[in-house]
């Protein structure tokens, strides 16, 4: 079990298999943000709310001059009072808990503000966020509760609905066998 996860590294995806039935984590798509041996943490990219953005965001004297519909997301069960923004930005906005290429993440109010009044077409606030324990996460991948893939670009802000049918298929479509933390296959 220490061996396969030895080579486990963020950023990947986690992708729920039929072994969870658990109501937070079924049918799910985690992007993983960090990994270490004593925790690993990352957020769920299906799970909207029906929090309208504008009125989270009121909470903080910052108004929301994005699309009106716009809706908070569900990270994860941990801390799901707090938020973090997931965005993509050709240029950071402020500071970044986490980059991904033009994707980055952070917990800053002040970056939440410049992004509020001007939002990426990508943009998501995240409350909450999921976490693992020590050896917690390699015993899951173990015991095929999720199935590990590479952070593909197009799945991370794909329609919510549809992502984790389509990453399903394409794990188990892989022909060449991923290790994450080497280069994501084409």
């Amino acid at each position: 079990m220490g061996e396969t996860i030895q080579f486990l590294r963020a950023p990947c995806l986690l992708v729920a298999t039929g072994h969870v039935l658990d109501p937070f984590f079924f049918e799910s798509v985690i992007l993983l943000t960090g990994h270490e041996e004593e925790y690993s943490a990352g957020v769920i990219l299906n799970r909207p709310t029906e929090i309208p953005l504008a009125r989270v965001l009121e909470r903080f004297d910052i108004e929301w001059a994005g699309r009106p519909d716009a809706t908070a997301w569900f990270g994860g069960p941990v801390e799901p009072t707090s938020g973090l923004i997931l965005y993509r930005s050709a240029e950071p906005i402020g500071e970044s808990i986490f980059e991904m290429d033009d994707l980055r993440m952070t917990l800053s109010l002040d970056v939440l503000g410049r992004i509020s009044a001007n939002p990426p077409e990508e943009l998501r606030l995240i409350l909450g966020y999921a976490g693992w324990g020590p050896g917690q996460l390699a015993s899951e991948i173990a015991n095929e509760v999720w199935t590990v893939m590479p952070p593909h670009e197009d799945l991370l802000f794909s329609d919510p609905k549809e992502l984790w049918a389509t990453a399903t298929e394409r794990s188990q479509a892989r022909s060449v066998a991923w290790v994450p933390g080497s280069e994501k296959p084409n």
